[in-house]
């Protein structure tokens, strides 16, 4: 699988030795999740009359090719299940699909849900988009840049902020659900405990317009899926100042502080695909997108 994996994603603007090791990792966890009981018992094995171990993930193998499953609910509504394809050493097939919607035929569920390259045609309903940019190496870096013509400045959050920093994202999301109510239960701010480890990492950035505090930004350098990146958590403005771009010219500007001593590092992070305007925030301040996580249908594998 893990050749399988390599090839299909060392398009990606990341060190092929540092994809190679993220790979390494994802997949280890994923095999260990077709024995783990812990993992297992995360799931509604009791509401849904199921033996636990069911919960397992496991590998189905079709025509010398093997697919790694699990299960899993979207947005944790047990109403709404569908199957991972975690992993794979070869493409699903319609025949392979067939086989893994039979094995896992006791959750009744729709779709499969596959990782692919953005640029990649195909059928499918896509779930969330992998937006990133790269980093600027400190040879490179841009100094000109480290204030924006909006005056704006980022400034490390301490402590003293959080509860700052909690209130102006209650009030951006619930600014967000006003605007686009289909996303209430898809969309859910850092939490607070969260959000204290964000700030002793020094990794949440308010920002500043001028004296005046508008936003913030958090982030997370850490493994992710299989990616080593610089992981953008949260980017709320406040009402009264969204509008302006200042969300994308503050994500360029976090770009430009983010350098680093080693090049392919990235500022990424998933967003979901009716979330119109983080995508459009996304690309204005210089991401792309990359990968899709994209559900299909029995219909939908040719």
């Amino acid at each position: 699988m893990l050749d399988y994996l390599y090839k299909s994603f060392r398009f990606l603007p990341i060190a092929p030795g540092v994809l190679k090791s993220g790979l390494e990792t994802y997949l280890s966890e994923q095999r260990a999740w077709c024995e783990s009981a812990d993992f297992s018992a995360l799931f509604p094995f009791k509401e849904l009359e199921l033996p636990q171990d069911f919960f397992l993930q496991k590998v189905m193998h079709c025509d010398g090719v093997d697919y790694l499953t699990g299960p899993r609910f979207l947005n944790g509504n047990i109403e709404s299940p569908y199957i991972e394809l975690a992993a794979s050493s070869g493409p699903l097939t319609s025949k392979a699909a067939e086989q893994i919607f039979k094995l896992w035929e006791p959750l009744q569920a729709k779709h499969i849900r596959v990782l692919r390259p953005a640029k990649e045609k195909g059928k499918g309903i896509r779930d969330q988009g992998f937006y990133a940019c790269s980093l600027p190496a400190k040879a490179t870096r841009d100094h000109s840049f480290e204030s924006c013509p909006d005056n704006l400045v980022l400034k490390k959050a301490v402590m003293s902020d959080l509860q700052w920093c909690l209130n102006t994202l209650d009030v951006s999301y619930q600014e967000a659900y006003r605007r686009m109510p289909q996303l209430k239960d898809r969309l859910s701010p850092t939490d607070k405990d969260y959000l204290q480890e964000l700030i002793e990492m020094d990794s949440v950035m308010i920002i500043m317009q001028g004296q005046t505090k508008v936003g913030l930004m958090a982030y997370e350098e850490s493994l992710r899926e299989f990616i080593q990146a610089y992981w953008m958590i949260e980017k709320a403005i406040l009402p009264d100042y969204q509008g302006q771009h200042l969300s994308s010219k503050a994500q360029m500007l976090l770009c430009q502080q983010l350098t680093h001593d080693t090049e392919d590092r990235v500022l990424i992070g998933h967003i979901d695909n009716d979330n119109i305007p983080s995508i459009k925030t996304a690309e204005q301040g210089g991401r792309e997108r990359i990968l899709d996580y994209v559900f299909l249908s029995r219909e939908d594998v040719v």
